[in-house]
């Protein structure tokens, strides 16, 4: 695809920022969701805004124009999956418009005996939790459930266009398999066995639940890498993603032993290949930070939540790092404090820094639209 120059002078802003060169201005980075919806001067209903893509389209755009991001983590599709899923007959989600909330009614749906199996045959395991989550299925609902799928990923790739070509604003991250690179626990944790369980599995099942993530890092994640690697992905901000999640739960022997030696390679390969990676780290990655702390600038760009910036800056300051403008001052503050504050901790981090909020901005209370505009306009004049 034809990029502007437009879009290259921005796209060149976020790349020189996470190497630690000086930019024009302090960037600007939405971790807005669902609160974008509930924002928007449509007045949509909840239900509506999550699977209407001519309304998600109305709202996405409508934001992008009222606050001027840099960049967005999401374009309004983050939810789109309840489509398909809700065609194969699920219930697991709660949306309540009136609560203006979504909520996920979580399921085990591996059985802890089955992790011996999955190392060495995971597609008939798949095929079993597949049918355990979705009973009783017929045809029908397979053949909606697929096309509703290749709808939402269509839609997807039609607003990641548009947002380049219209805006100029440039996606985080190939959305591809081989752009995303996931330490195998994670799929434990968030999929199969759910936080309880895994925590369970981790004193009960620790032997079987190596033997998995081993198969899955060397079956699937290495050859993903190496595959990932070898594409251009020079006109995303950057190269490669993970998330960090399950770190949360673990202690660092935990760490040690079941994800930092599969997050490694990763990183390290993406180093030495020259490329870059952003790292989504949920809760706070502070316990955990000198694990990093030897990268060269210049390849890592952690999106933080519970962290202080100027805390994590000094125990990493070869890490770009992207959040830091707290939810809470967005959602209770007054103007005049959210762009003190944003004035003092854009001061104090210098280069290597993008301005966004600590949290994935959801709920009504989560941020007010007059503290969000006095903030997008000070960054917006702000000169570094």
């Amino acid at each position: 695809m034809e990029y502007s120059s437009e879009y290259m002078a921005n796209l060149q802003r976020f790349k020189d920022c996470i190497n630690f060169k000086p930019i024009d201005r302090v960037l600007h980075y939405s971790n807005v969701y669902t609160w974008k919806a509930l924002d928007s001067d449509i007045k949509p209903k909840l239900s509506d805004a999550i699977s209407d893509f001519d309304l998600i389209e109305q709202i996405q755009c409508e934001f992008h124009e009222r606050y001027r991001f840099d960049g967005h983590s999401d374009l309004g599709t983050r939810n789109l999956t309840i489509g398909p899923v809700r065609a194969l007959g699920s219930t697991h989600y709660i949306i309540d418009d009136e609560l203006e909330t979504i909520n996920f009614t979580d399921r085990v749906i591996m059985e802890a005996t089955e992790y011996e199996e999955y190392a060495v045959d995971r597609e008939r395991v798949h095929w079993r939790m597949f049918h355990r989550k979705h009973p009783n299925l017929t045809k029908g609902q397979m053949v909606a459930a697929i096309s509703k799928f290749i709808e939402c990923g269509e839609f997807i790739g039609y607003m990641t266009k548009k947002m380049n070509t219209v805006y100029n604003v440039p996606a985080g991250y190939n959305g591809s398999v081989a752009g995303v690179m996931m330490s195998p626990i994670e799929r434990f944790h968030k999929y199969y066995r759910g936080i309880r369980e895994i925590s369970l599995d981790l004193r009960r099942h620790k032997k079987e639940l190596l033997k998995a993530c081993d198969a899955i890092h060397e079956e699937e994640m290495l050859p993903g890498l190496k595959a990932g690697l070898k594409i251009d992905n020079s006109a995303y901000i950057t190269d490669m993603f993970t998330a960090l999640l399950a770190h949360t739960t673990l202690s660092r022997a935990q760490w040690d032993e079941l994800y930092w030696p599969y997050l490694k390679q990763y990183l390290d390969a993406v180093v030495e290949a020259g490329k870059t990676i952003s790292v989504f780290c949920e809760g706070s990655i502070l316990r955990f930070a000198d694990y990093f702390k030897e990268y060269p600038k210049g390849h890592l760009l952690f999106t933080i939540e519970l962290d202080d910036p100027v805390e994590l800056r000094k125990a990493l300051p070869n890490v770009c790092l992207s959040g830091g403008m707290p939810a809470s001052l967005l959602g209770h503050g007054t103007p005049e404090q959210c762009v003190e504050y944003a004035k003092r901790l854009v001061g104090e981090m210098g280069d290597g820094f993008i301005l966004s909020q600590d949290k994935m901005i959801s709920f009504r209370n989560d941020c007010k639209r007059e503290n969000l505009l006095a903030v997008a306009e000070f960054v917006q004049n702000y000169r570094c």
